[in-house]
């Protein structure tokens, strides 16, 4: 992958994210030279709406929990938000999203490469790549 600045994000999230469904198709092709644009259509699992339904179940679950007096460890914090992503991740009912991108591949020493755009990895991770530079206050 070429021109992402932090690798470490696309190979964790892509690991996690491409297994999860993931379909493309290619509406149209432009090359020239060793630039070449495909227009594709990506069809994915909306990580945001899933992450930020997860926070919000979580976060609602710890006031309850407190509210009645509860005291939670910190192993239990833990094993709390594990439990609820896992079953936010494995609903069969997640919302879809629809990414419509311009893939850019380049040819580099003889083969063709992709090079990442924001719009790309947004598309491929299910907008998390966008959740997470707000969440992070980028």
């Amino acid at each position: 992958v070429v021109g992402f600045e932090n690798p470490e994000i696309v190979e964790s999230v892509l690991t996690d994210v491409i297994t999860g469904g993931i379909t493309h198709s290619s509406i149209s092709v432009d090359a020239v030279n060793d630039l070449a644009v495909v227009k594709v259509v990506i069809k994915n699992r909306d990580l945001e709406s899933i992450l930020t339904r997860f926070m919000s179940t979580y976060f609602e679950t710890i006031q309850e929990k407190m509210a009645s007096g509860q005291e939670l460890s910190e192993e239990e914090f833990n094993n709390l938000a594990k439990s609820l992503l896992n079953e936010s991740l494995t609903n069969q009912a997640t919302e879809e999203a629809y990414f419509v991108v311009d893939v850019v591949l380049k040819k580099i020493d003889g083969g063709w490469r992709i090079v990442m755009s924001s719009e790309l990895l947004d598309a491929l991770t299910g907008n998390y790549y966008s959740f997470h530079k707000r969440m992070s206050g980028e």
